[in-house]
């Protein structure tokens, strides 16, 4: 709880734009002397488990310098230990995740080898939610013509590292 925390906030009503309580720390369960940052929650529907995943920088047993981490709401309300994500972790700069909403697919923004330069646009794949198998980690290529020009698709995926077969 030093540099970059968590915070949250909460609104009694989904459809309430105004209606925010005042936001609060996360504590120092998942809050460290390292910087958290990013966060993106995600409930599991199948199993009622929620995750929040979120960066931290330098962190001791790190990948690179910012890498992904999750952590698990607990019963009594609160999030506990973030665990590093090694499988959506480079050596380089891993931020600003985004999970779809079938929990699937994650978003994140990434300097990793192999990108077009800078912070790119990669998602990764899993077979199921059990989060047991990585299928690949991609690279988003907004760059193609294909891109730029289609109406109905945001973007054109390119594989970047062999995908094992999807069930």
């Amino acid at each position: 709880m030093w540099g970059n925390d968590l915070w949250v906030l909460y609104r009694q009503h989904t459809h309430d734009d105004f209606g925010w309580e005042p936001a609060f720390n996360l504590g120092c369960t998942i809050n460290t002397s390292f910087d958290e940052d990013g966060p993106t929650y995600f409930e599991d529907e199948a199993t009622a488990v929620t995750t929040l995943y979120f960066t931290s920088f330098n962190r001791l047993g790190n990948v690179g310098d910012w890498d992904i981490y999750a952590s698990t709401l607990q019963a009594d309300g609160t999030f506990g230990p973030g665990q590093l994500v090694p499988e959506l972790c480079s050596i380089g700069r891993d931020t600003r995740t985004s999970i779809s909403r079938n929990g699937l697919e994650m978003f994140i923004t990434s300097n990793r080898t192999g990108g077009l330069g800078g912070l790119d646009l990669w998602v990764s794949v899993f077979v199921s939610l059990k989060r047991t198998k990585l299928v690949d980690v991609v690279q988003v290529d907004l760059s193609s013509a294909e891109s730029r020009t289609a109406t109905r698709c945001c973007f054109v995926v390119r594989i970047l590292a062999p995908a094992i077969e999807r069930r």
